[in-house]
């Protein structure tokens, strides 16, 4: 794109319920926890859980931001390169361990799988307390949640396990 020419595209604030919907629509993000020297960024393998996002991990930094009740941040996103459209939700909370025997026994039956099988791992909870999101759309395009890229757009889900979950085949 050239300086100074019209864009074909505009960013779009979502409201928390379409921020809900994308988080719920995924299961691969990234949490942000403070580092020694600056914040770390780390993918993980999550769901949502109500009011908050949910992910196991071992010992390191995400358990110690957990452990500690510190402030992280939770970021997922869907892009579409081709037609320059896609979205983003940031989810900021106070991280901490899921201890409570029956909210364990409940997330444990979500469909969050590591990629990285090993040791012990730990729950950790992100509760929604700041939610924000934004979508970049075509300009005066009417489109919602559910418009590209969106969790109805029918865009293959990669399975960590191998395959992939496109109903296409």
């Amino acid at each position: 794109m050239t300086e100074g020419a019209p864009s074909l595209h505009e960013l779009r604030e979502l409201d928390r319920e379409e921020c809900r919907l994308l988080l719920g629509s995924r299961y691969l993000g990234r949490v942000a926890v403070p580092g020694p020297d600056a914040p770390v960024v780390l993918p993980v393998c999550y769901a949502l859980d109500g009011d908050a996002v949910v992910f196991q991990t071992g010992v390191g930094t995400k358990l110690d931001a957990a452990v500690a009740g510190r402030v992280v941040s939770f970021e997922v996103d869907d892009a579409d390169p081709l037609f320059h459209r896609g979205w983003s939700v940031l989810v900021t909370g106070h991280a901490s361990v899921v201890e409570d025997p029956a909210v364990l026994a409940r997330i444990e039956r979500l469909p969050v799988r590591r990629w990285v099988p090993g040791g012990p791992t730990r729950w950790v909870r992100v509760p929604l307390e700041r939610v924000s999101g934004r979508r970049i759309v075509p300009r005066g395009s009417p489109l919602g949640a559910s418009g590209p890229t969106g969790p109805a757009a029918g865009a293959a889900r990669i399975d960590p396990a191998g395959g992939d979950d496109d109903p296409a085949g």
